[in-house]
């Protein structure tokens, strides 16, 4: 489900927002990680809300701790 409302979204940004193709594809790896993430950690905590803010402020702290620069971070903030 979300890998559909991803693809959706992206061919939103290319077709009505004239978003430039570097972009949609920044934005694709972005989210694609983004994604993966939420579903790994619903497989691990089936009774946690999918849209828990809990998630996103682990999945920022782990790509931090990973060595993503801020700028990266702030780009994947903005697709999201």
């Amino acid at each position: 489900m979300l890998v559909k409302a991803l693809d959706n979204y992206l061919n939103d940004l290319t077709r009505n927002q004239g978003r430039s193709e570097r972009t949609v594809e920044a934005y694709r790896r972005d989210l694609t990680s983004w994604v993966k993430f939420l579903q790994d950690q619903h497989k691990a905590m089936p009774s946690t809300p999918p849209n828990d803010s809990l998630f996103l402020r682990v999945y920022l702290r782990e790509r931090s701790e990973s060595g993503v620069s801020n700028r990266s971070l702030a780009r994947f903030l903005s697709a999201l």
